[in-house]
């Protein structure tokens, strides 16, 4: 099946580009998700006149990514008061949703599939450093400090 790519695909095509894919792919997959239109004379003419605003679209998210991206790596540590017993260790635990919550105090948005902790929700009192990955290419570490609520 000919389709016509609205937005960029990895290791298929750009904006704009007239590629064949299987009729499953583009039936289940890229048209509900507005990311292809079928390939027809009529919607070729109509894409050449879209196309230009598609490209600009494109450029500001991007831009809007990396402009957030650098917000979120500009964030050093985040402090979250818990209480925990006499050894160190929380009664309960700190999960992303702790996490986003401290972040967006500072005024940044974060989604919680953009937190990797890699050993599971924090347990411990202390310094734990957990990862960010807003896009496969843009990723960081930021310290969460645990202090014990007295």
């Amino acid at each position: 099946m000919q389709i016509i790519l609205l937005k960029k695909i990895i290791n298929k095509g750009n904006i704009g580009d007239k590629i064949k894919v299987k009729a499953g792919y583009a039936r289940n997959f890229l048209f509900p998700k507005k990311i292809a239109i079928i390939a027809s004379e009529k919607n070729l003419k109509f894409f050449e006149k879209k196309r230009k605003i598609l490209e600009e679209q494109s450029k500001y998210e991007n831009f809007k990514l990396k402009e957030r991206f650098r917000n979120i790596k500009s964030l050093k540590e985040i402090e979250i008061y818990c209480k925990a017993g006499s050894k160190g260790k929380l009664f309960g635990s700190i999960g992303a949703n702790h996490i986003i919550e401290k972040i967006k105090e500072r005024g940044i948005r974060i989604m919680k599939n953009e937190i990797k902790l890699t050993n599971g929700p924090l347990k411990t009192i202390g310094k734990h450093n957990i990862k960010i990955k807003v896009k496969s290419n843009m990723c960081t570490e930021i310290c969460v400090i645990l202090k014990n609520n007295i």
